[in-house]
């Protein structure tokens, strides 16, 4: 709510060093890195996540809003076909 991407990052990752499985914290930091523009680390991110969870559909969002920025367009529509798949 306040937009403070970076103590949210700084959160989310320690959590992940805790929890190094957890595709929900995986997801919340594609999400922030999307938030920030830095679509590479985010699409890393969502992809994590789908690898402990395949079918988890805001990881598959994420990707599908992130290669869409990024110009993979194709890969885009794989993402969001598989959310109504899902």
């Amino acid at each position: 709510m306040k937009n403070d991407y970076q103590g949210a990052l700084a959160g989310y990752k320690k959590a992940l060093e805790i929890d190094k499985n957890n595709y929900v914290v995986m997801n919340n930091i594609a999400f922030i890195y999307l938030a920030l523009g830095i679509i590479e680390e985010s699409v890393n991110y969502s992809q994590q996540a789908l690898g402990v969870n395949k079918d988890y559909v805001p990881a598959l969002i994420n990707l599908g809003i992130a290669s869409a920025k990024s110009g993979d367009i194709p890969a885009a529509e794989k993402c969001f076909n598989q959310v109504l798949k899902t």
